[in-house]
């Protein structure tokens, strides 16, 4: 894991030394602004110089979770080597792997070892140029950029399918099934009481609310009596469920486990004769049995489906959810980013099933699970990491500085304020419906964040009050079918307010070079006489080495409960 800042006081009185190196031909290649040598662990390495015309830029989008990645691009100088031949050797740049960084250089010296330098982008060389008539032949401009996530890396293993392992599976309901995944404690949802006088304590509600699929089906040619039901193809912490037909009869069974002809785990219910229930591929002389059913489901995860690879009990909360979608992906992840993050994302809990054959891990995080979160997900030196989204940072992060933005000031403002979102974007009440029901899939429960509370599943929110008092009613409503918990319903709901409540600005400012420990996602109280802010909080979206300095941009909102206006 690299470093991801130098403490201000390491920085002042120096100017930041740029380095790049490429992993070619078998051999690194280390390249600098100018020759300089750089101690390492394992001894002195020698930088050649040959950076040159290099530009860095980062930035994050806090709006949608498009994970293009931020981009170097420079142009480098391979000292006593002609490109076209070794291109014409087949020994091409382009996949090679490559890192950009610096140290400070102070006082005619570097200050850092090798070890110590800020890494800005890990990647692959991109597009490469080469073989100019004007340049010397060991000239090159490339860029580096992260590599894409994989869109090929399914969630589910598609070679865990209900098929020919199974020779008595039901083919009507659940031949080419996947083996289902079991996250949290699906189907048990806290309804929201009624007002007085009725009942004051809230009802618990258990809805059957993931699948079960026939693996092994009545037969009576081969004396196979017993009726075998998959609920999930994995392990599971729960010891025994409810399973339910069609016709809404049901069962509690326990839970048992074995390994299919691959060697692949799974967990699965045992029916038989005399079970109140429709049992797949029984008849007696001619007549049903219970009928036949078309579906069944499970209800009664108490103590949940898959156990939490990332420590005790169930994998339920959000943190841990998120970094196992992205390990089955295959991406590179910063652990240490998201260790940061998982006291405030494990306060979330998620519940649900995955039986989609055809999505991958990512495709599923970024559109069923970050959206419910206060984050953004963007793309590191160290891999993929999760950073509060800004209004939600805004509101709980302690600024890292204090400046004043004006000429005779270290940080001058650049450009003017831009708007990022229209009112017709913004959202003052909010309804968000979950719980799903297998049976139906509708959604058996909702929570409301609102300006003004109607009935008891509404909760108020300062944020709704003033933008629909600025602004008028903007409503919204969402689903998602990966949330049981009241709780966690609501922490969404009050999320969603409080990014969506009130439009966007940002502004750019100059900053000088010991400011470059500024990370995105920092938050800083800025003070602007010209344009009477005081004391507002920014957080830092954009990051640009740019002319001798850092050009960075601040995100931030006209919000009187957050920041109080200059008058």
């Amino acid at each position: 894991m690299s470093r991801h800042f130098y403490p201000r006081g390491d920085m002042a009185g120096g100017m930041p030394l740029f380095l790049m190196e490429i992993e070619w031909a078998g051999k690194i290649w280390r390249f600098s602004e100018f020759p300089v040598v750089i101690s390492s662990d394992n001894g002195d390495l020698q930088y050649t110089g040959g950076l040159e015309q290099f530009d860095y830029k980062e930035s994050a989008n806090f709006i949608s979770q498009d994970l293009e990645s931020n981009v170097v691009s420079a142009a480098v100088i391979f000292d006593g080597i002609n490109l076209m031949e070794e291109w014409a050797k087949g020994r091409v740049l382009e996949g090679s792997s490559a890192n950009f960084s610096y140290v400070v250089y102070r006082n005619g010296a570097v200050e850092q070892t090798h070890e110590e330098r800020i890494v800005l982008m890990r990647g692959k060389i991109q597009e490469p140029q080469f073989g100019d008539p004007d340049e010397v032949d060991g000239w090159c401009a490339l860029s580096i950029e992260l590599e894409p996530i994989d869109e090929n890396r399914l969630l589910l293993d598609s070679r865990k399918r209900i098929d020919n392992r199974f020779p008595l599976r039901d083919i009507d309901t659940s031949n080419s099934k996947p083996y289902p995944i079991i996250i949290g404690r699906p189907g048990r949802t806290v309804m929201t009481p009624p007002p007085p006088p009725a009942a004051q304590h809230p009802r618990v509600v258990d809805q059957y609310s993931t699948p079960a699929y026939c693996i092994q089906a009545w037969d009576f040619a081969t004396s196979t009596f017993d009726i075998r039901m998959m609920v999930a193809g994995h392990l599971v912490v729960d010891t025994e469920i409810l399973i339910q037909d069609d016709a809404f009869q049901s069962v509690i069974k326990p839970i048992s486990s074995a390994i299919d002809i691959n060697g692949n785990q799974y967990s699965y219910v045992t029916l038989v004769v005399g079970d109140v229930i429709a049992l797949p591929g029984y008849t007696l002389t001619g007549i049903s049995y219970y009928g036949k059913s078309r579906e069944y489901w499970v209800r009664g995860w108490g103590a949940g489906g898959m156990p939490n690879p990332y420590g005790e009990g169930v994998l339920e909360l959000a943190g841990d959810v998120c970094r196992w979608a992205l390990d089955r992906s295959g991406q590179k992840i910063d652990p240490g980013a998201w260790a940061n993050l998982s006291i405030l994302l494990n306060r979330y809990k998620l519940a649900g099933y995955v039986n989609d054959t055809g999505i991958t891990s990512w495709e599923w995080l970024a559109g069923n699970i970050i959206p419910l979160l206060p984050i953004t997900v963007r793309a590191g030196p160290d891999g993929l990491r999760p950073v509060l989204n800004e209004l939600n940072a805004l509101s709980h992060v302690i600024p890292v500085l204090e400046i004043k933005i004006g000429d005779a000031e270290e940080f001058i403002q650049l450009s003017a304020i831009e708007t990022h979102r229209s009112t017709g974007d913004l959202i003052n009440r909010y309804t968000l419906n979950f719980a799903k029901s297998g049976h139906d899939q509708d959604y058996g429960n909702h929570v409301r964040v609102t300006d003004v509370v109607y009935e008891s599943a509404d909760i108020l929110s300062e944020y709704s009050i003033l933008s629909v008092s600025r602004y008028g009613i903007k409503s919204a409503s969402g689903n998602t079918d990966y949330v049981y918990d009241r709780d966690t319903a609501y922490m969404i709901a009050l999320s969603k307010i409080r990014a969506s409540a009130f439009p966007v600005m940002s502004i750019d400012i100059s900053a000088p070079f010991h400011y470059g420990w500024l990370q995105i996602g920092d938050i800083i109280d800025v003070t602007a006489d010209r344009l009477y802010l005081e004391n507002h909080l920014m957080m830092v979206t954009g990051k640009v080495w740019e002319d001798g300095e850092w050009r960075l941009t601040l995100a931030f909102e006209d919000n009187p409960i957050q920041n109080e206006r200059k008058k």
